[in-house]
């Protein structure tokens, strides 16, 4: 028995109603849509909160974290410190964070395994063994709260820019928010005995090979005065005028984005006299504490959201001047972090 028809005006209800239901369902499905970050996306937001206005030191042993922090230092670069480590202990008592180079040391070590003449290429096998290895130091980092970011390129030893989007991949699905730091080689430009400034440029644009916004949440520029083979004391510029801001336009023409990819500044607190490596003796001009103030100040007034001096105590063999045995580098250090504070932080 088959059901009467409708009248036509209730047909015209039914389909009038049905519509606007389809409708409805098609405006709350592309609002879901526009509010829901699509997978692959940035999202969760990086949290740069460990990186901003704070100051810190490269090679800092933990015994000498209690002198550091009365340096007026809370940022380490070294290896993350699981929880339970009587080295966390230390890290948290003296109110240090930590900027961890363990996915550095494995990315080196694939590369060039027996230092800088030995790099080269990864074969496949190589590339998964190294990439097994970064998940891990990540997934060991994450569960530490002491480590606010991984420092993960730094001297442009070879080009590594092939395999960062993988490494970068790999520390992002296990730690999202955490961010990655670039170092990059800017050296401090000086007069040599012919009147000719020498600048360091050069190697920056060198180093700039390893460089992309697509793996560098935020970078580190390091600014040295170059080594010599014998003492010599020259006029470098250690208020950066003319390198730094070079450095930055290279950058920003390669797509980095000053205002979400913080700028860490690096300055020379160290010198040799010298300094004992395998080529023979190398010296280093040690900044008076005035060019480190000066040099720190200078910075912060191009847009260093924080300073990372090298080194607390330098690992190599020799007469080696730095923080940890030169109350004159602390006092430079100290006062030109004093003067980030009140001008540009």
């Amino acid at each position: 028995m088959s059901l009467p028809a409708l009248p036509r005006t209730w047909r015209r209800y039914v389909l009038l109603i049905t519509g606007l239901l389809i409708l409805t369902l098609v405006v709350v499905l592309v609002f879901r849509r526009a509010n829901q970050p699509e997978s692959g996306s940035a999202e969760p937001r990086l949290d740069l909160t460990g990186l901003i206005h704070t100051a810190g030191a490269f090679a800092i042993p933990h015994s000498d974290l209690p002198e550091a922090h009365s340096a007026g230092l809370g940022l380490s670069v070294t290896r993350h410190v699981p929880e339970g480590d009587t080295r966390s202990d230390l890290l948290a008592q003296n109110q240090f964070k930590v900027l961890d180079n363990s996915v550095l040391r494995i990315v080196y070590s694939a590369f060039c395994p027996q230092g800088k003449p030995s790099c080269g290429s990864l074969s496949a096998v190589d590339r998964k063994q190294m990439l097994r290895e970064v998940r891990k130091a990540a997934e060991l980092a994450n569960e530490s709260t002491n480590a606010v970011g991984y420092y993960i390129l730094d001297d442009g030893w070879a080009d590594f820019s092939r395999a960062m989007p993988a490494v970068y991949a790999s520390l992002k699905q296990v730690s999202p928010r955490m961010p990655t730091v670039c170092g990059l080689v800017l050296p401090i430009s000086y007069v040599a005995s012919n009147g000719q400034t020498v600048t360091g440029l050069p190697f920056f644009r060198r180093a700039l090979v390893n460089y992309s916004p697509k793996w560098c949440d935020g970078i580190l520029i390091y600014s040295y005065v170059p080594f010599s083979k014998s003492p010599v004391t020259r006029a470098a510029d250690w208020q950066m005028n003319v390198t730094l801001p070079a450095a930055l336009k290279l950058l920003r023409a390669r797509g980095w984005q000053p205002k979400t990819q913080p700028m860490i500044g690096a300055p020379q607190a160290f010198g040799y006299a010298p300094r004992i490596v395998a080529s023979g003796p190398v010296y280093e001009q040690v900044p008076t504490a005035k060019e480190l103030q000066q040099q720190v100040r200078a910075f912060c007034r191009f847009g260093a959201a924080s300073i990372i001096a090298y080194a607390w105590k330098d690992p190599g063999k020799g007469r080696i001047t730095s923080l940890h045995n030169s109350a004159r580098l602390r006092s430079g250090l100290s006062a030109g972090v004093r003067d980030c504070r009140a001008q540009y932080w």
